[in-house]
């Protein structure tokens, strides 16, 4: 018995589906399956009952998976216990980021920091929403960019406030909505949406999914893409319209060709249009450099009173 074949049993026991955990793990269906029929030989137990419809842990399999996610979660502690070290003993910084919207600030931090904490590595690498989280919980970042309504949901983790941002409509300058000096979600009904996809943005992706059905629109109709530079040339085309961050606006719109409106609802709205960007670490991280970083950021937005 290996800490794999654990690992994928923990997952298709979370998924009960063999094809969502393979794509969790990114590995192939065939892969978890073998090593699962490995670990039920060497116990000489059968832990999942699977058919071609259903998986479903037996009484044993439901045994063993509890015994199963302490060991991962064991495992995963002492891995980030073990790195966070490391990171301090070496002066290694490691930061992520999503991007673009760090773009803005970014140069100018890793600038100055360099400056003034030469012996200290700073490294930084851009993620997607999903890998960015879970990298930090790993122990594979020390801090990085996220969204307070990520950071809400994980109670180890610490967040400090750079700004305030809220999601607009994205058009076309000559789009039929150009006049308006804001607009309701539930006038749109029929117009062709178009925003970032689960895969890239899961997050602001959900948001977004959740304004529309709360504004009546379709969200089985929305078209999504995987990235901000397809989703920005359909706008500009006037192809459809979308919902993005304000923030966004001036890095995109360097033509002049899109035009950002409010959007206006009520409480319930609001509360999924508003959210806060910062930084994130673990409260009990064992890193002296995430406190310099800190400082560094802070000098350099309050400096400039508004990021974007």
């Amino acid at each position: 018995m290996d800490i794999i074949q654990i690992r994928y049993f923990v997952e298709v026991a979370n998924e009960l589906n063999f094809t969502s955990a393979s794509k969790k793990l990114f590995v192939s269906q065939a892969a978890v399956s073998k090593k699962i029929a490995s670990l039920e030989d060497e116990l000489g137990v059968v832990l999942l009952d699977r058919n071609k419809r259903t998986v479903k842990l037996t009484s044993v399999g439901q045994t063993f998976y509890k015994d199963a996610v302490e060991i991962i979660n064991k495992m995963e502690e002492m891995t980030k216990k073990i790195q966070n070290i490391r990171s301090s003993y070496n002066n290694t910084l490691r930061l992520g980021y999503l991007g673009p919207a760090e773009f803005k600030f970014l140069p100018s931090l890793l600038q100055k920091f360099n400056e003034k904490h030469p012996d200290i590595n700073l490294f930084s690498k851009q993620y997607y929403q999903g890998p960015l989280i879970d990298s930090l919980i790993n122990g594979h970042l020390d801090i990085i960019f996220s969204l307070s309504m990520v950071i809400e949901k994980y109670p180890n983790l610490a967040f400090k406030k750079i700004y305030s941002d809220s999601f607009v409509i994205y058009c076309h300058k000559d789009h039929r909505i150009n006049s308006k000096r804001f607009v309701n979600l539930s006038e749109l009904k029929k117009e062709s949406f178009i925003i970032l996809s689960k895969e890239s943005a899961s997050y602001a992706h959900n948001s977004i999914i959740k304004l529309c059905n709360e504004s009546g629109i379709d969200s089985t109709t929305i078209s999504e893409s995987d990235n901000f530079e397809h989703l920005l040339m359909m706008v500009k085309s006037n192809k459809g319209i979308s919902i993005l961050p304000n923030s966004l606006f001036n890095y995109f719109n360097h033509d002049n060709q899109i035009i950002t409106l409010p959007i206006k609802g009520d409480s319930v709205i609001n509360d999924l249009l508003n959210f806060d960007v910062g930084v994130s670490w673990e409260k009990n991280h064992e890193n002296p450099a995430i406190e310099l970083l800190i400082n560094e950021l802070m000098k350099i937005t309050i400096k400039s009173y508004n990021v974007y």
